[in-house]
């Protein structure tokens, strides 16, 4: 099996008829729902700011949500959305060309994402310009690293967030390359108090909310890391095969003229283009107490490379950390296992941003465009 880091895979008609003609800050009220035990949901926010996205918008109730969409299914684990369980996250059916994922709290809509992926990169730069047209200048642009955007729009109780980011992992055999592009919607206030709450269970539940907040324009900015490692133990980026191959003789190469990669089962995972180390793989396998191990792990991290950005906590045994800068990106990540057959393991990855360019640049003149087709290359 591939060792890879995280793929990204991974928010539409504008909503004129509630804003047309009104200028600065408008209150909605959602609410009169014929279900008295869904309470309304108040929120301020600039007329420009509040759209809909497909057949969905923030305040709505899950009954209106479910009649404009029958289809819509519970999120995890995947089976069809309840009427009655007013705190869900659900998810649309289709995935083409749009995708989109709903939270609602006491039985109101709190915040919304529409994703696409697979999106050639010049239509992703169409998609942003339309996005601002729509939207005004964002608030803040809260990161923009070698492979991500993220821009923040922040108007009253409501929050905008539009993410930018490479479509799978750069090893990964996604050619030619291409976007993955994610608009989110939040009643921001009562989705923060939504994912605050017990039954949104997390490891690092405290850490979990820091990061949201951050990537939704709270706290700092997030800059990249200034220093990162370019090596692990005798491997590093920019070797050659032959200099990995004399260090370990037994490695399994396979590969085409371009791109090769040297493989030592259950240890490493090196990828070479044009004779050069882009990513590298070190995987620990084996982790006794990962409980213990990588929390301790973690927080050495956090205070030698500061806050990553992103992080991610599937569950309390997977848990992954990304930090980069303009030439390298590092990721850690925790996989548990289920037993002797299936043992734990931590993984770190490297990755070079230069060599990946160049590879990206080779493969979309050369590649196929067999990407996703839009009618507009807008949400809206």
């Amino acid at each position: 099996m591939s060792i890879d880091r995280l793929g990204r895979g991974p928010a539409t008609r504008t909503w004129r008829a509630l804003t047309a003609g009104m200028v600065g800050l408008v209150t909605f009220t959602l609410g009169c729902s014929r279900r008295a035990e869904i309470p309304p949901l108040n929120f301020n926010s600039a007329s420009g700011l509040v759209h809909p996205i497909q057949v969905f918008r923030l305040g709505m109730s899950l009954p209106d949500a479910l009649r404009a969409d029958p289809q819509l299914r519970n999120w995890y684990p995947d089976a069809p959305a309840s009427p009655t369980k007013l705190d869900c996250q659900l998810t649309t059916a289709s995935w083409l060309p749009f995708h989109d994922t709903l939270e609602f709290s006491h039985g109101r809509l709190v915040w919304l994402e529409s994703s696409v992926d697979n999106v050639d990169p010049a239509e992703a730069r169409e998609f942003e310009a339309n996005l601002i047209l729509t939207l005004g200048r964002p608030t803040r642009q809260l990161y923009a690293g070698p492979d991500e955007k993220i821009l923040v729009w922040i108007s009253g109780d409501v929050r905008v967030r539009y993410e930018d980011a490479r479509w799978g992992g750069p090893t990964e055999d996604a050619s030619p390359p291409a976007r993955a592009l994610t608009l989110d919607f939040a009643a921001y206030a009562a989705w923060i108090s939504y994912i605050e709450s017990p039954q949104e269970p997390s490891p690092h539940k405290a850490d979990f909310v820091a990061y949201e907040r951050r990537t939704w324009g709270d706290g700092p900015l997030v800059s990249p890391s200034a220093a990162l490692p370019r090596s692990v133990e005798s491997f590093a980026l920019g070797m050659t095969p032959e200099q990995s191959s004399a260090m370990f003789p037994s490695g399994q190469v396979s590969g085409n003229t371009h791109e090769s990669v040297v493989t030592i089962p259950d240890a490493w995972e090196i990828h070479f283009w044009d004779d050069r180390a882009y990513s590298i793989v070190r995987r620990w396998s084996n982790i006794g107490d990962w409980r213990s191990e990588f929390p301790a792990m973690r927080k050495q991290l956090i205070r030698q490379f500061g806050p990553p950005l992103p992080e991610f906590a599937y569950g309390p045994g997977m848990s992954v950390m990304q930090w980069d800068n303009a030439s390298t990106e590092m990721e850690y990540r925790l996989v548990s296992g289920t037993g002797p057959s299936d043992p734990s393991s931590i993984m770190l990855t490297l990755i070079d941003w230069g060599t990946v360019t160049a590879k990206d640049q080779y493969e979309y003149q050369a590649s196929p465009h067999g990407y996703t087709h839009f009618a507009r290359d807008s949400f809206f």
